[in-house]
């Protein structure tokens, strides 16, 4: 299943706004004065990992989370296909030589335009 950074680019800032007061900077270990911070409900030990994680992520791809979409490496050859259906490479009466092409070269190929990223234990390949 792909992943979208956008979306972890937004629970990134939402774990981020958890680990420190907006208001007053402290961290999770000090005591804040306002009324609406968000040390009230801070981070458990995962989402830590998971903030740890999305940082890296975050790092690695430039800084900056756009509109990646990382696409798992196990899942990468029907990715391909789906890319050379959706650009109309394919005909809709998929007939003989088109119905012959080997998809796994076919996604060895278009790989090389892809970065490989791992995240949590996962290859993912995304296009920067």
């Amino acid at each position: 299943m792909s992943i979208s950074t956008y979306d972890l680019s937004t629970e990134l800032d939402e774990l981020a706004a958890r680990e420190e007061c907006s208001e007053c900077g402290n961290p999770p270990s000090k005591a804040c004065t306002s009324d609406e911070c968000p040390l009230d409900d801070p981070l458990d030990d995962e989402e830590r990992e998971r903030l740890a994680a999305l940082r890296a992520l975050r790092d690695t791809l430039g800084g900056a989370f756009g509109d990646e979409v990382l696409i798992p490496e196990s899942d990468f050859e029907d990715y391909a296909r789906e890319l050379a259906e959706g650009i109309g490479a394919i005909p809709d009466d998929l007939a003989w030589p088109v119905n012959c092409i080997d998809w796994e070269q076919a996604a060895r190929e278009l790989a090389m335009d892809y970065t490989s990223v791992t995240f949590e234990g996962i290859d993912y390949y995304v296009r920067l």
